[in-house]
């Protein structure tokens, strides 16, 4: 099992044995877990309210430069992410081409939606 799979139960349960003394290697060989994941649960790296795990959604690296991508990406829309990457990083983006793909997909996927929606409004309005 991997700590992120373990229920709270588990987690309570790796903590009412070590309260009891047993040590983290026998806890891990127990519930047949590694010593890592034990570790985590004793030193309460897990389950701990408010507290998120790995950076959040969306790339601060890329927010200075957001308007002059979608302008971008708006007067180019064939255009190449690698030369826009280029663009941006000349002006000083210190990010990856990943958070720049990640950033155009979404936005696409958006207009999509947008488009979709747009649809159904006048299909209804020349159904009446």
């Amino acid at each position: 099992m991997e700590t992120q799979n373990l229920a709270p139960e588990h987690h309570l349960r790796i903590l009412e044995l070590h309260q009891q003394g047993l040590s983290q290697t026998k806890i891990a060989a127990l519930l047949g877990l590694s010593r890592r994941t034990v570790y985590n649960h004793v030193h309460l790296r897990v389950f701990q309210p408010g507290r998120h795990r790995g950076r959040p959604r969306g790339s601060r690296k890329l927010q200075p430069f957001e308007a002059y991508v979608l302008a971008y990406r708006r007067d180019f829309p064939s255009g190449n992410l690698q030369d826009l990457l280029a663009v941006i990083r000349s002006h000083g983006y210190t990010g990856g081409v990943s958070i720049l793909r990640e950033f155009c997909r979404q936005r696409r996927e958006d207009r999509v939606v947008e488009h979709r929606e747009i649809q159904k409004i006048q299909e209804l309005s020349y159904r009446r």
